[in-house]
């Protein structure tokens, strides 16, 4: 039966709220249970963390490691989304020492979901997740290994982070917490997405912040500098509310408490503003490399071509462009349709789908037991530490209005709220730990069973892979990416197999899935052994044929609709002999 109901996004979901109302029986029946046990492992990370920076050490190293023996159960990732083809290509062009790429003759040809064409020919993204790819391309030749070093970053980061509210042991276990959740088996981790890189900069910015309140200095001023920096090449809409949330309540209690003067000191001044104005004249550059204008954002340069559906739900519908491939304008008309489905019933519809989306992947039932002690267990301590809590409390709330306005969302959009968010849950379980009903140590037990619980959920994908479970991306907390290769190698091995080069019709039938788009090209154009076209007209389809076959290329057509398609199956053209 649990087989059965492997395919399901809520499958995972399922495990763990049985998983969660077991430990609820035995804290509440009988709290002293394992007591010893959890001790031990309690004095080992009090042991480990009282040096910080060889506790930061020992959590850089450490997920490596533990990630690096995973490979056997859990493989590098494939690329299977449109976003990660999109950030691949960006990692090529910079690991080539290029901002950006000449646009290919017959473009028209080339055009695909996320990528620019128009005028220079490159990813539509902020470059933040592509250079991140593109230092574990350049310098050991995969770049899964940029994901897996931006993972490492965040969790140290966010220790970091995290010793600015928490004694060091807390913020160790919190960060041991956010490993065993989300650093190992999470689509952040398995995934070319991004959301490691976004949430670096909301650790860098918000651990920043928090040091900067008691007193200037000159490293968190630098490192809120970075964070920005990161924030603004990565997720800039999201990134823009966090610093204005940061930067206006340091400012606020600055003046409140007559130390305004303090951030004025030219040893705080000058890194913050040298970084940001690097920053800014490096975005104003690479803009107009890519776009031709310092002002425009790939982004939007890319959403102006093809987009008619508006990113903010206040948005209306612009007039539909012109398509010169019907598959490529169903993908933008299914963007229209959720917008409009967004505007209905003044958006609650979507607001719930938002909120059940980010408690599947940030929360789930094991850790819906601190958030539930945060809001109703009430401690002496608690009115003496508002003050010191304010900023990640502001930086959560800030979180919730920015994402209401979008119209569609996934995690990794949150993702530069993930340190508040932590620090939240550690407070919350400080909080359970000291619940004690008719004198029992039940929120003690409960406490200790919940981050347990995250690591004994965490071997749920590897069990999955080897069972050859149909998890695949959904639920995104224990992603194991895609088992199968858009482009079958079993296909490229076909059209390669006397040694010649390859130009690739796809040819779409009129249902097929928008969410799997084959035309993705590298950065190497010319030189890639396989060209992906999209098919236009019968006309413009036999000029690019022949472009390409006097380059010595054969020119194929592949139905990825067809279940042949996946097993090799191609034809070859006939005008291309």
């Amino acid at each position: 039966m649990l087989h059965s109901w492997s395919s399901s996004t809520y499958f995972s979901q399922i495990i763990e709220l049985i998983f969660t109302l077991i430990i609820l029986l035995i804290g509440w029946t009988a709290p002293t249970k394992g007591a010893d046990g959890f001790q031990w492992v309690e004095s080992q990370i009090t042991r480990l963390s009282r040096n910080s920076i060889a506790a930061a050490i020992t959590i850089f190293t450490g997920i490596i490691v533990a990630r690096v023996l995973l490979l056997p159960f859990i493989p590098v990732p494939k690329p299977s989304v449109h976003d990660e083809f999109s950030y691949l290509l960006a990692a090529q062009t910079f690991a080539a020492g290029r901002l950006t790429n000449l646009p290919p003759a017959f473009r028209e040809h080339f055009e695909s979901i996320h990528i620019l064409l128009t005028p220079s020919y490159t990813s539509m993204y902020p470059p933040a997740q592509g250079l991140c790819l593109a230092a574990g391309l350049r310098l050991f030749g995969v770049p899964w290994i940029g994901v897996l070093l931006s993972v490492a970053l965040l969790c140290t980061a966010t220790f970091w982070t995290l010793r600015a509210w928490f004694s060091t042991s807390w913020a160790f276990a919190g960060t041991l917490l956010a490993v065993a959740r989300w650093g190992l088996t999470s689509y952040w981790m398995n995934s070319y997405w991004g959301g490691a890189v976004p949430a670096l900069g909301g650790a860098l910015l918000l651990g920043g912040t928090a040091r900067l309140l008691p007193k200037a200095r000159p490293l968190p001023a630098v490192a809120a500098g970075l964070g920005i920096a990161i924030l603004a090449n990565s997720r800039p809409y999201e990134g823009s509310a966090l610093v204005v949330i940061s930067l206006t309540i340091l400012l606020v209690l600055k003046l409140r408490g007559r130390t305004v003067t303090d951030l004025l000191k030219p040893s705080v001044l000058l890194p913050f503003f040298s970084i940001l104005l690097v920053t800014a004249a490096a975005m104003l550059f690479y803009n107009s490399r890519v776009t031709g204008n310092p002002l425009r954002l790939p982004y939007l340069e890319d959403r102006s071509h093809y987009a008619f559906a508006p990113l903010f739900i206040w948005g209306h519908l612009r007039p539909e462009p012109t398509y010169k491939s019907a598959s490529l304008r169903r993908v933008y008309e299914a963007e229209a349709t959720l917008f409009q489905t967004t505007r209905e019933e003044f958006g609650i519809p979507e607001i719930v789908r938002k909120a059940k989306n980010i408690w599947i992947f940030f929360c789930g039932p094991l850790l819906t037991i601190p958030v539930l002690a945060l809001m109703f267990l009430r401690t002496a301590e608690a009115k003496k530490e508002r003050a010191k809590h304010i900023l990640w409390k502001a930086a959560l709330i800030g979180a919730s209005l920015t994402l209401i306005q979008v119209v569609w969302f996934y995690p990794h959009y949150a993702a530069p709220f993930f340190s508040a968010w932590l620090a939240m849950l550690v407070y919350g379980l400080q909080r359970l730990r000291r619940w004690r009903p008719k004198a029992r140590p039940v929120g003690l037990f409960l406490s200790r069973m919940i981050p347990a619980g995250c690591l004994l959920m965490a071997a749920l994908p590897a069990i999955a892979y080897a069972q050859h479970w149909k998890l695949s991306y959904w639920p995104l907390q224990w992603a194991l990416g895609t088992p199968r290769d858009i482009h079958p190698a079993s296909l490229q091995k076909k059209v390669l197999q006397d040694g010649k080069k390859a130009l690739i019709f796809v040819h779409y039938g009129p249902n097929h899935d928008v969410g799997e788009e084959w035309v993705y090209n590298s950065a190497d154009f010319q030189s890639s052994p396989i060209i992906w076209a999209r098919e236009v007209s019968p006309e413009s389809d036999r000029a690019l044929a022949q472009y390409y076959a006097a380059r010595g290329r054969k020119v194929w057509v592949v139905y990825p609709d067809q279940p042949s398609a996946l097993n090799g199956s191609v034809k070859l053209l006939p005008f291309a002999q």
